[in-house]
This record gives C-alpha cells, sequence and structure tokens, in this order.
C-alpha cells in the first residue's frame, strides 16, 4: 500500500497515507518494513512510474509522522473459532486477524 501510494497519488493507497499524516490513523512501521520498502521503492522497474528523488521524499515523509516500533510476533488464528488448531481447513495457515478502528472518517 505505501508503494502503492507514490505510484497513485489519488488513488485510495495514498489518501489513506494522507489521514495517517493528518492524524486520522496512526501508521506504524518497523525497521524490517522501511528496509524492505526502501528495496522495493529504488528497484529500476520503478522508475518509469517516480524518480529516486521521489522515492527519498516519501520514505523522509514517512519517517515525519509514522510510528516506529519493533516487530511483534503474529499468532496465526483459525477463520473456524471452533477449531483448535492454528490452521485453515484445507492445512494452510489462516491470515492472521488484525484490526485496528480508525480514528476518525477519510
Amino acid at each position: 500500500m505505501l508503494v502503492s501510494a507514490l505510484i497513485s497519488p489519488r488513488g485510495i493507497p495514498a489518501r489513506v497515507v494522507d489521514a495517517a499524516e493528518n492524524g486520522c490513523y496512526e501508521l506504524v512501521v518497523s525497521r524490517r518494513l522501511l528496509g524492505e520498502m526502501e528495496d522495493v521503492l529504488f528497484r529500476p522497474k520503478f522508475r518509469r512510474y517516480f524518480p529516486e528523488v521521489a522515492a527519498s521524499m516519501h520514505l523522509a515523509r514517512l519517517l515525519d509522522f509514522a510510528l516506529f516500533r519493533e516487530e511483534a510476533k503474529i499468532r496465526y488464528v483459525s477463520p473456524d473459532p471452533h477449531r483448535k488448531r492454528g490452521y485453515s481447513g484445507k492445512g494452510i495457515k489462516a491470515r492472521p486477524r488484525l484490526w485496528c478502528p480508525p480514528r476518525g472518517p477519510l
């Protein structure tokens, strides 16, 4: 989503980032996420979407308002609350269920 916000400045991901910058949401980043994002933003294939200076400015902008936290361990849960194992019915780990209420409208 953070890369998409730079590729499409008028798209929904950009609106979410703008809302976080304006205090509607708290954007939480980790060292690992920022490292991966930097790696992605500076790949040559993205030069057709934005110059390297725009990638640097985007990262700096995020660092100005995002909360920095070390990564927490996320346990995998079953989509079926009656199952005791942490797997879905087909033996594939379910996606982590993370939900954070918004602090205001977009």
